[in-house]
This record gives C-alpha cells, sequence and structure tokens, in this order.
C-alpha cells in the first residue's frame, strides 16, 4: 500500500535540513514495513503547497492510498515556478519504503513567513526581500486569512484519510473540533519532545506521532 503524509518542517524534519533527518513519516515507515511512505512535506511552506502536492496525488492516486495531511499554520506563502515538481531528481529515496524531497529543493521554492526571528527555520532562505515581506504582511487581512485557512482545513480533512494540526492554529470554530491536534494529543508530554523554538520533535517524540498515526491507520494491528 501506498502512504503519502504532507505537512511543513514538523513533517520533514529540520535538524540542520539535512537528508539524515529523522521524521515521523520516517519512523511511520518502519512501523510500516510492507508498506511505501512518500512524504510530500517539505520546511516553512503554506497550507497551499500542501494542498497542491495532495490535489496532485489525489489525481493519479491507486486504489488503496491513503493520505495523512499535517496542516501547518495560517500566514504563511509559498511560491514555486509551474511543474517543477516533476523533475525526478528533486526525489530522495532514504530506505526501502521511504522517500521525501530532496533538501536541495529549497532553491526552487520562495517561502515567506510572518516571524523574521530564530523560530524560523532555515532563515536564510525564508523571507529572501524584506521590503516584499513588509508590503506582504501589511497588506495581510487577519480575518479573510483564518477563514481561508478554515475553509482550506476542511477540504483537507474531508478528502484524507486522517487530518491533523501540530499546535493550535488559533481558531475556533465547531467545525474544526474534532480534527486532532497534536498538541492536544501528547498533552503535558509535547513540550518534553521539542527540541528548539520552532516546537520541532526530537526523535522520541517523532516516535510518539508516527505510533499515534499507526493506530488510527491500522486500529486493529
Amino acid at each position: 500500500m501506498n502512504i503519502h503524509t504532507y505537512g511543513c518542517s514538523w513533517s520533514y524534519g529540520v535538524h540542520n535540513i539535512t537528508p539524515d533527518v529523522t521524521s515521523w513519516p520516517q519512523k511511520l515507515a518502519e512501523l510500516c514495513p510492507d508498506d511505501h511512505i512518500s512524504d510530500w512535506s517539505f520546511p516553512g511552506t503554506s497550507m497551499e503547497y500542501s494542498i497542491y502536492q495532495l490535489y496532485r496525488n489525489l489525481e493519479t492516486q491507486e486504489p488503496g492510498d491513503i493520505h495523512i495531511f499535517q496542516a501547518t499554520m495560517p500566514y504563511r506563502f509559498t511560491y514555486w515556478q509551474d511543474q517543477c515538481f516533476l523533475r525526478e531528481d528533486l526525489r530522495l529515496s532514504k530506505t526501502d519504503n521511504y522517500s521525501k524531497y530532496n533538501p536541495l529543493m529549497r532553491k526552487l521554492l520562495t517561502r515567506y513567513h510572518p516571524q523574521t526571528d530564530n523560530t524560523v527555520t532555515d532563515l536564510s532562505l525564508i523571507n529572501p526581500d524584506l521590503g516584499y515581506h513588509s508590503k506582504l504582511y501589511s497588506n495581510n487581512n487577519r480575518e479573510l486569512e483564518l477563514s481561508t485557512y478554515m475553509a482550506q482545513l476542511l477540504w483537507a480533512n474531508s478528502v484524507t484519510d486522517m487530518c491533523f494540526t501540530w499546535i493550535n492554529p488559533g481558531i475556533k470554530h465547531h467545525l474544526i473540533r474534532d480534527i486532532p491536534c497534536i498538541e492536544n494529543v501528547l498533552g503535558e508530554d509535547f513540550d518534553s519532545y521539542v527540541h528548539d523554538p520552532g516546537k520541532h520533535f526530537n526523535s522520541e517524540g517523532c516516535d510518539r506521532v508516527a505510533e499515534w498515526v499507526h493506530k488510527r491507520i491500522y486500529p486493529d494491528s
């Protein structure tokens, strides 16, 4: 079976953006040796990026494919050239049953975050133009952003086998109350796995998330 995972650095992992980084999708591959996990996440990317990857894979999926969507936070913007993801050299096979994007793909993406401090991973390649950054976020409407984000989250939840957030996105609405949040799932244990200001997990935390995902897609195992 093919399992597709989507998200940002919380799924990709962020130990200096190197190919040997630990991630929960890789840990999931260890728990599912008979499945192939294709990880489409990448650090610093937006909801639109993940939705594009999901939409692209839904068009070409095989019967029985599973899609697991880790929703990133709102207020992120990611741009890329049309059809750049068709390049085969962008993919990296880390194990026999786990593949992800090569870290070099960061050169093909333009990524903006609201923050410009050290909570942003790979800061040298995020917010590359601070003048544009200022214009972008000074003209950002909070109400519009959050309503658009919620619509994206609800759509992803409706077409995937599993959808969750990492931390609370700051939206209180009954329509998304049943979408799990890792921060809530792990409770007091959450902070014990965090290894940097961006709330990225260490290896033990990735194990916990992978085990939680595995139980949800294989409840009888």
